[in-house]
């Protein structure tokens, strides 16, 4: 069965370049879950809300601070591959979509 959720979180950052992104300044990221998996004897393949909790850790707060990004880059790219990497440990399937803006976003496949 698969599931669609969006989520939205705001969120501080800077990256580790030259150019605008290399200051601290702040996006509302959009997630798109979209994630497979059996229907449990809950009759529910996962609780929508366990989705959203997933995206928690990362609103109002500044990312390059996270334990979870230590010496890495906190990308797009970087957060869909977190936020994947939480949706496998749960045992879904699918892919997560991370939108930094409404024109640029990364996907990442579980």
């Amino acid at each position: 069965m698969l599931l669609i959720k969006e989520v939205w979180f705001e969120a501080a950052h800077k990256l580790d370049i030259t150019g605008p992104c290399g200051r601290l300044h702040g996006h509302s990221y959009k997630v798109l879950f979209e994630v497979d998996g059996p229907v449990r004897d809950s009759g529910m393949v996962i609780d929508f809300s366990q989705l959203k909790e997933i995206t928690n850790q990362f609103d109002h707060q500044y990312l390059n601070e996270l334990p979870i990004f230590q010496g890495e880059q906190t990308t797009a790219e970087n957060i869909a591959t977190k936020i994947a990497g939480e949706c496998r440990v749960l045992g879904l399937m699918g892919k997560i979509t991370v939108w930094e803006t409404r024109n640029n976003a990364a996907c990442a496949v579980i």
